[in-house]
């Protein structure tokens, strides 16, 4: 058996890492059903399962994407009408 501190896909296998896996996968596999992975999870509040899941889709990453372009945007029209 292996010990918890086996790096596991080049990172260390914790009990932490193994819950947060398992939430993610089980999120994948129910099409983001926050509800049955909360009870799967034991979690309290749904909210914290939805962190799971915004990281699952990279939400924070496309909503980041997003302002970003807008900033690049808005930089490019102010340059515009300063010419």
């Amino acid at each position: 058996m292996r010990s918890h501190n086996t790096p596991l896909y080049n990172k260390v296998a914790s009990p932490h890492r193994v819950r947060h896996f398992s939430i993610t996968a089980a999120l994948e596999a129910t099409a983001g059903n926050v509800r049955v992975v909360q009870q799967l999870s034991r979690h309290a509040k749904p909210e914290t399962v939805m962190r799971y899941d915004d990281n699952r889709n990279n939400l924070q990453g496309e909503v980041t994407e997003l302002l970003s372009g807008l900033l690049e945007k808005r930089g490019e029209d102010q340059r515009d009408t300063s010419r």
